[in-house]
């Protein structure tokens, strides 16, 4: 778990790509290894994906004519 939260801190800088892969992954070894769950890292983990998943960008289009509206 101790190398997965190491790679787990960086995941802010990480593309939506690595993200993705980093969730699979962790979720393999969750899958392999249900007792890993207990272990004090994993909400640190958790917490580290979501705020990485947090993140979103909007983009405007400056030739668009008309009004624009942005639904969250």
């Amino acid at each position: 778990m101790e190398a997965y939260y190491a790679e787990s801190v960086n995941l802010n800088a990480a593309s939506l790509d690595s993200l993705k892969s980093f969730v699979s992954k962790v979720d393999n070894y969750i899958s392999a290894n249900p007792l890993a769950i207990e272990n004090y890292r994993y909400p640190q983990i958790k917490n580290n994906i979501k705020a990485a998943s947090l993140k979103f960008s909007i983009t405007i289009n400056n030739e668009w004519d008309g009004e624009s509206y942005i639904n969250y």
